[in-house]
């Protein structure tokens, strides 16, 4: 049993066809499993993020992805089952591409505004989750107070990331206390921590940052690798939820073209 499934997605985002090897499968009711797989490209859900969806094929059976989830670090797929499927089977795997595409764009949308803000109001906010409501509609979750008074200017900033076509750089800090010597800030790193341990059920031992013209923040969500794929973005509300210091911003994306063969 693996003790963590290596998060491919997070190294290249646009993979969406795979091979791998299942460690386990796991009877889940009649006619569906769950499988744990060597290692993944398939996105868990969770915090706001929806899972991929797609298909695992074996030579003597197949899975129908519709649920994935991850558990203590593990990621588990789950689905209807066809056939027979058994551990140390090699697998063909197919991630349903436009799905994977709208949570990138929503995702890369919710990033370069949570980048704008922090150019905007500086480590007084910090990132809590991207809600995604559908392949052009999400919510940014900031702990923090956002007034609706810098509307314009948040849109003025992602507008021009995106026109500027800026690449999206990744890269992997080894520790987390390395993070603050690359420009991390100590806010951000904590709030990292929060996310991550939520959302996997494990604590992480390093992360992975990126950075979008000179402002540096951990990776929270998958993204695309260049501004310029995301399409216009317009900022439709700005609230404060209840009984807390937290701000959600609604926004929405004007499609852009995208292909990817992988």
């Amino acid at each position: 049993m693996v003790k963590s499934t290596p998060r491919l997605y997070e190294v290249d985002p646009y993979k969406h066809s795979f091979k791998a090897r299942i460690v386990n499968a796991i009877g889940r009711g009649v006619y569906r499993a769950a499988i744990i797989l060597n290692e993944t490209y398939f996105l868990p859900g969770g915090c706001g993020q929806r899972c991929d969806k797609g298909i695992i094929a074996s030579p003597n059976g197949r899975l129908i992805v519709d649920e994935v989830y991850s558990e203590k670090g593990i990621i588990y797929h789950v689905g209807k089952f066809e056939g027979r499927m058994f551990p140390g089977d090699h697998v063909d795997c197919r991630i349903f591409w436009p799905r994977r595409e709208g949570t990138l764009r929503v995702n890369t949308g919710g990033i370069l505004i949570y980048v704008a803000l922090k150019n905007i109001l500086g480590d007084t906010i910090s990132f809590d989750k991207i809600i995604i409501d559908g392949d052009y509609r999400g919510r940014l979750s900031i702990k923090g107070v956002v007034g609706k008074n810098v509307i314009r200017e948040i849109e003025h900033y992602v507008n021009k990331f995106i026109e500027e076509k800026m690449e999206i750089k990744t890269s992997t800090i080894s520790r987390l206390d390395e993070g603050l010597e690359r420009g991390l800030s100590k806010r951000d790193i904590e709030s990292f921590v929060e996310y991550f341990t939520h959302r996997f059920k494990i604590k992480p031992s390093d992360l992975r940052s990126i950075e979008i013209s000179g402002t540096i923040i951990p990776q929270y969500v998958i993204t695309f690798k260049n501004s310029g794929e995301v399409g216009r973005i317009n900022i439709t509300n700005i609230k404060k939820r209840l009984f807390s210091r937290d701000t959600i911003i609604s926004y929405t994306l004007k499609p852009t073209v995208v292909t990817h063969s992988k």
